[in-house]
Parts: structure tokens; sequence; C-alpha cells
């Protein structure tokens, strides 16, 4: 079932992996949090502290393989965005729209959707995906820039918008292209994350910066401090996962780091819809609820994901035409 491939870099799916997961905990605990009006504020403390491990990761990962995918021509570089990356998030904002709108009118609990937003504002979770797009198509809009003028431009735009989603696009958005700098830079990335103290040192620092601002000992301006700490954290925790990433106990990382695409959007309408529905039959109470996050988080997700590689037809919920051979046998890692 958790196969490997040569044509991978093992540490890349690994972290992948590990990112994943965060992100997924993140979210469980923040939903039973919710649902349970009972924030966990210990655990969501940590949440906040190890956030440069988790989208960051992502999205510099992400960010990595751009110069590679730009090489077989801008047409095949767009198209296969719209189908591997556009086309999953159009397709599950509907379904959720959906179920939010048949939860609202046979409970009333949730705030009314609004289908339009899909195109204006991406909401719950799949901001990902939406935001990820946008990202792949200013990297070909701008693939005669240098990567870190586009990184300095866009520290500074995030400088100025302070409100509403702008923090997270921008400081992302630098997350991603700070990833396709690197890009043409592999061997020499791989290299450097060998130094086995080095990266400890720097993941130590990340997590000892981050936790600074979280906890309110240092006051660190987000614009002149998130992309160290994402370039820091990055650097740290690949070299980290390096040291093992190869070994056959890291072959269930491997496989869900090439699957991040399915267990993201997969795991929030499995675990927030159920709790939203105990919560309205009464039953709140708060470590009941975080066990049932937990579980519903994960197993149904990576069971759909097990099932997707078993049965091709179901491809169709992540990407459009895989059954095109130029995009079969890929669309069960992650997204290029």
């Amino acid at each position: 079932m958790f196969t490997s491939s040569s044509t991978r870099v093992d540490w890349m799916d690994v972290l992948r992996g590990l990112a994943i997961i965060l992100v997924i905990l993140f979210h469980c605990v923040g939903l039973a949090g919710f649902y349970a009006d009972h924030p966990f504020n210990r655990l969501e403390t940590v949440g906040v502290i190890i956030t440069p491990l988790r989208m960051p990761i992502i999205f510099i990962l992400s960010g990595l393989l751009v110069a590679r995918s730009l090489a077989k021509g801008p047409w095949t570089y767009l198209s296969g965005k719209v189908r591997r990356v556009l086309y999953p998030y159009l397709l599950w904002a509907i379904i959720m729209f959906w179920i939010a709108a048949h939860w609202y009118e046979n409970f009333g609990f949730h705030p009314e959707p609004d289908f339009w937003l899909i195109f204006i504002r991406p909401g719950d979770h799949l901001w990902f995906l939406a935001y990820l797009f946008i990202y792949y198509v200013l990297a070909l809009a701008t693939r005669r820039i240098p990567p870190l003028v586009v990184v300095f431009a866009l520290i500074m735009a995030g400088a100025f918008v302070s409100t509403g989603e702008g923090p997270r696009f921008f400081s992302n958005a630098a997350a991603f292209f700070i990833g396709v700098a690197l890009g043409p830079h592999l061997p020499a990335l791989a290299a450097f994350i060998r130094r086995r103290w080095t990266s400890i040192f720097l993941l130590g620092a990340a997590i000892a910066l981050s936790a600074a601002g979280t906890l309110g000992i240092a006051r660190l301006s987000i614009a002149v401090w998130q992309m160290p700490l994402y370039v820091a954290g990055f650097l740290g925790a690949a070299g980290c996962v390096a040291i093992f990433a190869s070994a056959r106990w890291c072959a269930f990382l491997r496989y869900i780091g090439r699957r991040t695409i399915r267990l993201y959007v997969l795991h929030v309408p499995f675990t927030m819809f159920p709790l939203a529905y105990l919560r309205f039959v009464g039953d709140t109470e708060p470590w009941t609820m975080l066990g049932v996050a937990l579980i519903l988080g994960f197993v149904p997700p990576l069971i759909i994901t097990w099932l997707v590689d078993r049965y091709p037809a179901l491809e169709w919920l992540f990407a459009w035409n895989p059954t095109d051979r130029s995009f079969r046998g890929t669309m069960a890692k992650t997204v290029r």
C-alpha cells in the first residue's frame, strides 16, 4: 500500500506529510473547541507556536517545483494547475456550499451561505487551494522576474495590508515564492540540509522565536519577522526530516505526503458538520468532541484516499480529466 518511487524526493514527501498532519491536528482542536464552546487554550497556543511548520512549509514545498513545471511550457503548466488545483477548489467549494445550505435549512445553526462568495472570498479551509492557484498564475506571469524580487514586493505589500485576508494572502505568497527561488538550487539545498546540527539549530530558533511572539515575550513585526521564521523553520525541519525520510517506517508519511490535497480537502467537512450536529443535539463535552474530531479528521480521509488509489474513477473528485495519459499516475501525488 505504501510504496516509494525513485523519482520522488523522500524528505519532501515526509516533510509535507508531517505538515499536513499538523494542519489537521490544528483544525481538529480549533473546531472541537468552537463547537464545544470550550477553547483548548494550551493546545491552541502550541498550534500557533508551530505555525511556521504548517502551511508555510506546504507553500514553500509547492514553490520548489515551479521551475520544473514551467519548463514544460506555459500552456502545459497552466492547464495542469487548472485541473489539479482550481478544479478541486471549485468542486469542493460547491459541495461545501451544498452541505452548509442543507444544514442551515434543517438546523439553522450556521449562517446562511452565499454561493457567489465561492468566486470572491474563499471560505473555510479551501482558501488554500484558491490561493495556491493564484500563486501558480502569478509565478507564470512573473517568470522572467527574479523570485526574490517578487518575495520582497510581497513582503512590502503585506506590510501595508494589515486587515482582512491581506496578511494571510501575502505572507503565504512570499513563502511560496521563497520556494520558487530555492527550486533551481535543489542540489545545493539538499547539501545544506545535510548539516544536521545546523538544521537542529534553525528549527529550534524558529520555534523559540515563534513562541516568544505568541506568548508576548517579544514584540515581532509580522512584515519583518515572518519570512525569516518561515525560512528557518523550513530549512531546520527539512534537515531534521532528511535524517530518517528514507527509512521503511516512514512509508506512511511518504504516502500521505504525496496525497496532501485529498487529505486537506476532506478533513474539514468530515469534522465540522458532525461536530455541529453534536452541538445541535446537546452533546458538547469538550474532550469527547475533540476525540470525535481527531477520529473523523483522519480516518475517513485516509480511507477515501486509499479508495481513490484503488478505484481510478474516484480521481474525478480531486482532478479534472484524471484519465488523461499525461496526467494519470500523478494525481495520487501532491501538486507539483
